[in-house]
């Protein structure tokens, strides 16, 4: 995003892909910026979990990002637990060893 359409943009795209995923997830639901562009939303059950994906997809489809430019981008959703696993476990690595060294 940042390389493409600027860094004015990557913050735009941020800003907004918090805004709805705080206007979708329900009061017992974590929402936290993971890392530069990632968040992570921690949900109390998995029923919960699969239905806010649900909800978060059809959200970010019918709200796309229109930037300064007139461009109107679409923002996805990673949600396969395997690949989330590892970029968790890969994080928690590297602030351990960052601790630990």
């Amino acid at each position: 995003m940042n390389d493409t359409h600027g860094h004015h943009a990557g913050d735009l795209a941020l800003r907004h892909l918090a805004r709805l995923l705080s206007e979708s997830a329900v009061v017992s639901d974590f929402v936290a910026r993971f890392a530069g562009d990632e968040f992570v939303v921690l949900a109390c059950d998995r029923a919960q979990a699969s239905s806010l994906i649900t909800i978060l997809e059809d959200t970010l489809s019918a709200n796309l990002l229109r930037l300064e430019d007139g461009n109107e981008l679409l923002i996805t959703v990673i949600s396969e637990p395997a690949i989330i696993r590892k970029m968790l476990l890969s994080s928690v690595r590297e602030r351990m060893n960052a601790c630990v060294g």
